[in-house]
């Protein structure tokens, strides 16, 4: 086997706050530290020409320098489209790769230019396509980046039976996505205390008391903050119970929404019920703080028309945070469908999304109902809670998914 093993890894960058930059900078950081390989980063928000090392280590504190340092990646500039389809072949060229690694959308393959990473010469370079499906059926010709692919690595089960069963992809293997569980711990009942004191100082609210729920999600079409809305305001006037908070970890002027949910938390009269933590889409908190702010909700709750994965979900989970979810696409394999890490709402309709995917509708009176449920069993709560750190612990801790990656590189170049 030659070594070291040179791998260009394409995503989101490593820098930012996307669910694909969060993993493909786990990866990376932990290839760093093994002698064994070389990794090379192309970061498709870098639109930069300079070429820089960037020291992975520690996402609270990473440092970029122009000269190359232990366990630091070479990071590269993308170009000037979304994605990187005019300069990837360039790079492949120059650079040789013994595995070209993305982690994207099978669409952002396949679009700007049409059908563009489909022109593209990648061999002899192997190309390994880690890749997701938030809904049914996969994305319309989306499977021509997967029938591209060497190998294809689904990120959840679903997409994983998805692709079989669609286009009869036998082969596509299974690596979760995952979490560090000594970053994202459950705090012990002083250290909560002290949480919920720091909380209310920085969000100018008195959490004391409080039953909290909480969203850690974009503000984008897919994630049904309307619906989210909707729900919390028919529980909300159903009941009428005067101690609980609703966090909600989203920017709402993210570039990526589509409606005026300030407008909608006025229309279901929800005004003094949502907090805003204060994140950016662009500036987002850093791991310490989200852990904290996990650990300050009862309960993680919206309306997901579907997930790739849902990174969220298993971060909470850690923190031994239930997860009221809807029932369709990966929350299913994440929470379990008996009430074992979280519960699950029936999802009564569909809507035809972009690339004429199948969208989930959660029924809104099924939330509410359990909604109310998730109020009155509050020691349930905790132990779905335990019981979804354990699930961190056994499938989606960085500690078991990584050796799943090494393993899989190591035989790549073997073969």
């Amino acid at each position: 086997m030659k070594l070291p093993i040179k791998i260009l890894i394409v995503s989101d960058n490593p820098t930012g706050f996307t669910g694909y930059g969060n993993q493909t900078r786990g990866l990376a950081a932990r290839l760093a530290k093994d002698p064994i390989f070389e990794v090379v980063f192309l970061g498709c928000q870098n639109h930069n020409s300079n070429e820089t090392w960037l020291d992975l280590t520690d996402f609270n504190n990473m440092s970029i320098s122009e000269y190359k340092r232990i366990n630091c990646i070479r990071y590269l500039g993308s170009g000037f489209r979304p994605y990187p389809s005019d300069v990837l072949q360039e790079i492949l060229d120059r650079e040789k790769p013994d595995i070209l690694f993305i982690l994207l959308d099978s669409f952002m393959l396949y679009s700007n230019p049409w059908g563009w990473i489909t022109n593209i010469q990648i061999a002899p370079t192997k190309f390994v396509m880690y890749f997701p499906s938030d809904g049914y059926p996969f994305p319309l010709h989306c499977e021509e980046v997967l029938k591209k692919a060497d190998v294809r690595v689904a990120m959840s089960k679903f997409a994983q039976r998805q692709v079989i069963d669609q286009f009869g992809l036998d082969d596509t293997l299974y690596i979760p996505h995952a979490v560090d569980p000594n970053q994202f711990y459950p705090l012990n009942e002083t250290m909560k205390q002290e949480n919920i004191n720091y909380w209310s100082k920085r969000l100018n609210y008195d959490f004391r008391n409080k039953f909290i729920i909480g969203a850690v999600a974009r503000n984008q079409g897919r994630k049904m903050w309307d619906r989210t809305f909707r729900t919390l305001g028919e529980w909300n006037k159903k009941y009428s119970h005067d101690d609980w908070i609703f966090i909600a970890h989203c920017d709402f002027h993210d570039p990526a929404n589509h409606l005026n949910i300030i407008e909608i938390i006025k229309r279901f009269k929800l005004e003094g019920k949502v907090i805003w933590d204060g994140t950016k889409v662009f500036k987002g908190f850093n791991t310490i703080e989200m852990n904290y702010l996990y650990n300050l909700f009862n309960l993680q709750f919206f309306m997901s028309s579907g997930e790739g994965f849902g990174i969220p979900f298993i971060e909470s989970m850690a923190c031994e945070i239930p997860n009221l979810i809807p029932a369709f696409t990966s929350p299913i394999e994440l929470v379990g469908e008996n009430k074992e890490r979280g519960i699950l709402i029936e999802v009564k309709d569909f809507m035809i999304g972009t690339w004429n995917v199948d969208r989930g509708l959660a029924n809104v009176e099924d939330a509410v109902e359990k909604l109310e449920y998730c109020y009155n069993h509050r020691e349930e709560l905790k132990l779905m809670g335990k019981r979804g750190r354990e699930e961190v612990l056994k499938y989606y801790s960085w500690d078991v998914v990584f050796p799943q990656f090494k393993q899989l590189f190591e035989e790549i170049v073997l073969k």
